[in-house]
């Protein structure tokens, strides 16, 4: 979800040992049952809060008003909150955790 190439510095470091081709992108495999919260997610990632040292969390406003518009409620609103809330705590790690 956050995966980058290694830049052109890094790769004249490895002095022509490694090429971009030993970096494939990997591949995520997201289970069946998850799909739908995934993609969800990933079209609200634009609505994290920002301040002056990194990301820190989402904009819940945002996202339980999409709830909301999905009509999702009771159990399975408590579902998506807890699948929300461990896509959140991974985006964050990532997001804050990557070399400038």
């Amino acid at each position: 979800m956050f995966w980058s190439p290694p830049s052109q510095e890094q790769l004249n470091s490895w002095g022509g040992l490694r090429t971009i081709d030993d970096y494939p992108e990997p591949e995520q495999e997201v289970w069946h049952e998850h799909y739908d919260a995934v993609i969800w997610f990933r079209s609200i990632m634009s609505q994290m809060r920002y301040n002056g040292f990194g990301a820190t969390g989402l904009d819940y406003q945002v996202a339980y008003r999409d709830f909301d518009d999905m009509e999702i409620h009771g159990t399975e609103r408590d579902r998506w909150k807890w699948m929300m809330k461990v896509m959140e705590s991974k985006a964050l790690f990532e997001l804050n955790n990557r070399p400038a």
